[in-house]
């Protein structure tokens, strides 16, 4: 019993960050809080690209010869955007492993959801009733040639491949929502929350059945209702993003993300904790712009459990001082060894970490550095990670090939 007041203590008393003030030009792992005209900038560019979408869909002020929509004023004006802010984010951020996946990103939607849909308009494979012929890459349709090699990539690698690499809808709010990281809502209610997103996952999983079902009826006027369903509440959000953050959608409508976060669970994915090393500086939770209490899943589990949401952006791996966070390769022997772990005593547990590591370290943003215990290693004041830090860790290493433990 007093082992685990001292642990409810510890959780109320640990002090949150608060942002720090800072530049247009200077990003990093921490959320920071910009200036009214950089959230200005942000907001009218979440409205440029909602105008576009409207006039190419509904208005049709601005016409081509061909009744074409201008590229300013059309679908592919989103990732015009992206890119351009995709530039901005990619130099302004601090991090090295952050930056090279903003780079990968920005030239991964442009590529894929830009470039080759609008030029070689390549047909694409599906099975089933889907209405009309999908455009190479249809990576949300169900039925689509590309949408099972993404159910199968998800499944090896994790939720990172499409989210946390190749995502318009992560592409906007990382480099134009990036702004708003600050505004996070975090918590035990935020996090509660999460659970909306599978309202639409059902609906999403309904669709799928009529679109799979032959001759089932009434699949292209139930399927438009979806997809408009789907760009309310996609660029609704938008305008939302000041008050809840930049991640509002992701955490709580997208039914794609719902999906391929089940995969997440199902698949080689995860992350793990080694608590020896935990100074609990909590700055995992503080970067996770998901809201995943990812300090308290690892002190209580040894690893997150919260895999549904984790969009794979590896920004609580490198932001911790002390290593304690790493995506393994093979994460199946790591949830076994967690299961394994959870059946100590608490005490026992406890003794274990408490002889490697001071955990009376400051909060973060204090202007100190957490003290480590004897054998670890410090992160440098700005969240990037350390000389010689084994970026590899986060790239995935295809399938597993370890035994299961003994």
């Amino acid at each position: 019993m007093a082992v685990v007041a001292a642990d409810e203590r510890l959780a109320s008393e640990a002090p949150s960050r608060e942002p720090r003030s800072a530049g247009s030009g200077e990003q990093d792992l921490m959320p920071s809080r910009y200036s009214a005209r950089v959230r200005a900038l942000s907001m009218l560019a979440f409205g440029y690209v909602v105008f576009a979408f409207l006039h190419a869909r509904v208005l049709h002020w601005f016409e081509g010869p061909d009744g074409a929509a201008p590229l300013w004023l059309s679908n592919w004006t989103e990732y015009a955007v992206i890119l351009a802010f995709g530039i901005w984010r990619t130099v302004s951020e601090r991090n090295p492993y952050t930056r090279k996946r903003l780079a990968f990103l920005t030239a991964a939607v442009a590529l894929f959801w830009w470039l080759l849909p609008s030029t070689l308009r390549i047909p694409e494979p599906f099975i089933g009733a889907l209405p009309g012929q999908p455009v190479f890459p249809q990576i949300h349709a169900p039925g689509t040639l590309t949408f099972f090699v993404i159910l199968l990539l998800v499944f090896l690698f994790g939720r990172r491949v499409v989210c946390g690499w190749n995502c318009p809808c992560v592409g906007i709010r990382e480099t134009v929502g990036f702004a708003f990281r600050d505004r996070t809502s975090r918590g035990e209610t935020a996090w509660r929350w999460r659970h909306t997103k599978w309202v639409f996952f059902v609906l999403y999983l309904g669709i799928f059945a009529l679109i799979m079902i032959p001759g089932a009826p009434y699949v292209s006027v139930l399927y438009s209702a979806f997809l408009g369903l789907i760009a309310v509440t996609y660029f609704g959000s938008f305008f939302v993003a000041p008050l809840v953050g930049n991640r509002f959608y992701c955490r709580y409508l997208c039914p794609y993300g719902a999906t391929f976060g089940l995969l997440n669970h199902a698949g080689f994915y995860g992350i793990r904790m080694d608590t020896d090393k935990c100074v609990d500086c909590r700055r995992c939770e503080q970067v996770c712009d998901m809201g995943i209490p990812v300090w308290r899943q690892g002190q209580d589990h040894g690893r997150v459990t919260g895999l549904e949401d984790c969009m794979g952006c590896g920004r609580c791996v490198v932001s911790c001082p002390t290593d304690a966070l790493e995506i393994p390769r093979c994460p199946q022997r790591i949830h076994a060894e967690s299961a394994d772990e959870r059946l100590l005593p608490a005490e026992t547990q406890r003794t274990r970490t408490a002889g490697s590591v001071d955990r009376t370290g400051p909060a973060p943003g204090d202007g100190r550095e957490p003290r480590l215990g004897r054998g670890s290693t410090r992160a440098d004041p700005g969240g990037s990670p350390r000389p010689g830090f084994p970026l590899s860790r986060l790239r995935g290493a295809g399938l597993p090939r370890c035994l299961p433990p003994a």
